[in-house]
């Protein structure tokens, strides 16, 4: 019956707000974490009296010189409301208290409403390789970033290429080119979701390959030949030496 009770209020709140034009913000938190609900834009007048609801019953109410600052039911002891300014803090978080937060500010019933999500903070993800095989004579490869979200949402993904700066794209995968990340070795990738984020591992990018420039290779050479030069060299010391003490003891 309460469950009822409490999704006829929030579908009332949502209509409401779908009628007089109320903006709903959405407003996430993790389970045994804070919500910071604020008067937006900060109210020009003096407050005289406050008012907070979550789904159409009372969280906090507070009427100078006539109602003391009081808390109501599962609110009490965990929140804390500014008389100056009408911020509203909840602690300790939970799945009950999700729902559409509503003020009155002076007795007159504020545009914006607040949506309390619960949500969990994001895995450690992995990049995964689609494209296989993916070689360094490959013209491009198709990798993503997967982990397991089913909790997390709404999340965004995040690249970084050897050692540039992060880039946003719009899914978990990204198609990477060899000209684009030419010279990078590695691949990495990021999960944000409103209360987190973290980041994977390093991948070795299997379009890189090691590339010697011509001086590289015109000094291996160089050394080659030297180092074939002094052998030779050497080596026909030897045979010299030997010879003479050959002839040597034949005219002993």
């Amino acid at each position: 019956m309460e469950k009822l009770i409490g999704y006829f209020a929030l579908s009332v709140a949502v209509l409401r707000a779908t009628v007089t034009g109320d903006k709903v913000t959405d407003k996430y938190f993790e389970d045994g974490g804070s919500l910071e609900l604020e008067v937006r834009p900060p109210h020009p007048e003096t407050i005289t009296n406050i008012l907070w609801k979550c789904d159409g019953n009372l969280v906090a109410e507070w009427y100078d010189g006539s109602v003391e600052l009081e808390y109501y039911g599962r609110y009490k002891g965990r929140t804390t409301l500014d008389k100056k300014t009408g911020l509203l803090v909840i602690n300790q978080m939970t799945k009950n208290d999700t729902g559409l937060y509503s003020m009155e500010i002076n007795s007159k019933v504020q545009n914006e409403i607040y949506r309390a999500i619960l949500i969990s903070r994001v895995p450690k993800p992995v990049v995964e390789l689609r494209t296989k095989p993916c070689r360094d004579t490959s013209g491009s490869c198709k990798v993503s970033c997967e982990a397991y979200l089913i909790d997390a949402r709404p999340v965004t993904y995040s690249w970084k290429i050897g050692d540039k700066d992060w880039e946003e794209s719009e899914g978990k995968d990204r198609n990477i080119t060899k000209t684009e990340i030419k010279g990078d070795k590695t691949i990495t990738c990021k999960i944000t979701n409103p209360i987190s984020s973290d980041v994977s591992n390093p991948v070795d990018n299997s379009l890189f390959k090691e590339e010697i420039n011509k001086e590289t290779v015109g000094g291996i050479v160089l050394v080659s030949l030297v180092g074939v030069c002094v052998c030779w060299f050497v080596c026909g010391l030897v045979v010299v030496a030997i010879r003479k003490r050959r002839i040597r003891r034949i005219r002993i």
